[in-house]
């Protein structure tokens, strides 16, 4: 979550590191990794969470209930905060274009979907069959990105804007309701939904890993031994099937994402769990414990501070935001690179006082 703060509030966004950037398509960066990895864990979290209420004797129609019920709040959250207009939007505010421009796929909306699906398939499946549906799910997406025409555009594509995964976003959604630097395509679609449901998957079947009742020596060969399985398979059907591309959630994509986030769970897991050493950990704690709030709030406070105008030494009137970083950090130091990341780690880090709070009196966003 804090990294995910960081590369989505760079100080000035023709300075950025690669590494703070998301792949243009093609490719793989660290920025690319924060949103699978999310969604990783978050399936390894449903197997410790449903696990747990099956086993307390929790009726299956009261589970339903509440994985639908919380599934949807954060679907309905995540359009929400699309929808908050920045200063300029509100300036020309209609109502009209309020709703024709609204943006109904989003990083919460895919969370909340696959949370749903995933939640579903546990109840009703046992684990062996979930890794064939994961598998499944990645062949048939592969299958049909690679050999479906596009209707209206032409053979098969992996690109932008040709591909069917667009295609079937412009169809059933709208173009006006897609990713608004594009209004083509948008890389939380529905069909890409499809692999990241696997992703949720193989999250889920390391969930149940680190919850069996083996040694923590065989939990983490496990682990390595997935994530390694993973990443090879990842990268040989980059090679020879598919590229990976975070915007599409191509197969490959969350073959190489899962196998990395098993091989870095697998570090952490050694050090926590097997060695003990937690000193550097509670800020972690405290951000992870309120993920969904810090995200929220950091979502919702990049709008919100467009609304506080500044003028800057030219005269220009500035949002906050823009206005401390080129007022403290863009003078501070000579690289503009180091100085929009200085800016956008410093922008993270105010929000662990906040979160601290929070943890430190037990509150904690339930949806």
């Amino acid at each position: 979550m804090f990294f995910m703060i960081m590369v989505n509030n760079s100080g000035d966004s023709r300075f950025t590191y690669w590494a703070l950037e998301h792949a243009r398509w093609d490719g793989l960066t660290p920025t690319d990794l924060v949103f699978p990895f999310f969604l990783f864990i978050s399936g390894a979290s449903v197997y410790f969470a449903l696990s747990r209420r099956k086993a307390e004797g929790t009726s299956i129609p009261s589970l339903i209930w509440t994985i639908i019920r919380r599934g949807t709040l954060i679907i309905l959250i995540g359009i929400l905060l699309h929808s908050i207009p920045d200063l300029q939007e509100i300036k020309n505010f209609n109502w009209a274009n309020f709703f024709i421009y609204m943006r109904f796929p989003g990083v919460l909306q895919r969370i909340g979907l696959v949370y749903i699906i995933v939640s579903l398939l546990f109840l009703k499946f046992d684990t062996k069959t979930l890794k064939y549906i994961a598998i499944s799910l990645l062949v048939l997406f592969y299958l049909l990105m690679r050999f479906v025409p596009v209707p209206g555009v032409g053979p098969a594509s992996f690109g932008p804007a040709i591909n069917l995964e667009s295609w079937l976003d412009r169809v059933l959604l709208g173009s006006n309701h897609l990713y608004q630097n594009t209004y083509f395509w948008d890389p939380e679609g529905i069909l890409s939904t499809l692999p990241a449901i696997g992703t949720g998957i193989l999250g889920l079947l390391t969930g149940e890993i680190l919850k069996s009742s083996i040694g923590n020596r065989e939990k983490l060969f496990y682990m390595l031994r997935n994530g390694s399985l993973y990443l090879a398979l990842g990268i040989l059907a980059w090679v020879f099937l598919m590229p990976s591309n975070k915007n599409l959630w191509s197969s490959t994509f969350v073959l190489i994402t899962a196998g990395l986030a098993n091989l870095l769970l697998s570090g952490f897991f050694y050090l926590i769990d097997m060695r003990q050493n937690t000193s550097w950990t509670k800020p972690f704690v405290i951000f992870g414990t309120n993920s969904i709030l810090v995200y929220i709030l950091a979502e919702f406070m990049e709008t919100a501070l467009s609304y506080i105008q500044i003028p800057n030494s030219q005269g220009k009137t500035l949002g906050i935001f823009h206005w401390v970083y080129e007022s403290i950090f863009y003078p501070l130091f000579p690289s503009h690179y180091f100085a929009a990341m200085a800016w956008s780690f410093t922008y993270a880090l105010l929000y662990l006082p906040i979160l601290w709070v929070f943890y430190k009196n037990r509150w904690f966003l339930k949806i």
